[in-house]
C-alpha cells in the first residue's frame, strides 16, 4: 500500500483523529481528465479558511486555478469548499509573510525562511521560497452557500 493510500485510508476511518488535526483529503475534478482526484494535504485552519502550501513542481494544485469546488475530508467529515491557488511569486511571498508570522510560525523552519531580528521574514528568503512554492486557500463559506 502506498503512503498516500495508507493516509487516505486512515483519514476515512474511525482512526482519523490520529492524523486529521493537520492532514485532510482534498477531492477535486481534474481539469484535463474530468475525473475526481483525491490526495492528502497538510493544512492550517484560520476561521473558515484552510491553508496549505505545495511545491510548485507538483501538478495537483493546477486543478484549482481560477477557483474550484472541492470536497474536503476534514476531521472525519466531508465538507464542500472552494479552493483557489496563489501562484504569482510576489503574491505567494505576501501570503507566506502573513502565514509564518501569524498563522503558523513553526513553518518558518520547515520552509527555510530566515527571520530578521525584528521578527519579520527576510525578504530574500521569502522571495526564494515564493519561487519554489504555491499557496492554496480553501474557503469553507463559499462551498456551503
Amino acid at each position: 500500500m502506498l503512503f498516500h493510500d495508507f493516509v487516505s485510508f486512515v483519514l476515512r476511518s474511525p482512526l482519523h483523529r490520529l492524523l486529521s488535526k493537520a492532514t485532510m483529503l482534498v477531492t477535486m475534478t481534474g481539469r484535463k481528465t474530468g475525473t475526481p482526484v483525491t490526495l492528502p494535504v497538510n493544512y492550517i485552519q484560520d476561521g473558515s479558511q484552510l491553508f496549505t502550501i505545495s511545491q510548485r513542481n507538483r501538478v495537483w494544485w493546477r486543478n484549482l486555478r481560477g477557483g474550484a469546488s472541492v470536497i474536503l475530508r476534514l476531521r472525519g467529515q466531508d465538507v464542500v469548499a472552494t479552493g483557489k491557488v496563489v501562484e504569482i511569486p510576489a503574491e505567494v511571498g505576501r501570503e507566506l509573510c502573513v502565514f509564518v508570522q501569524k498563522r503558523a510560525p513553526a513553518y518558518q523552519k520547515y520552509l527555510k525562511i530566515d527571520m530578521l531580528p525584528d521578527g519579520t521574514p527576510s525578504p530574500a528568503s521569502l522571495e526564494k521560497v515564493a519561487q519554489e512554492r504555491v499557496f492554496i486557500v480553501f474557503d469553507l463559506t463559499h462551498g456551503n452557500g
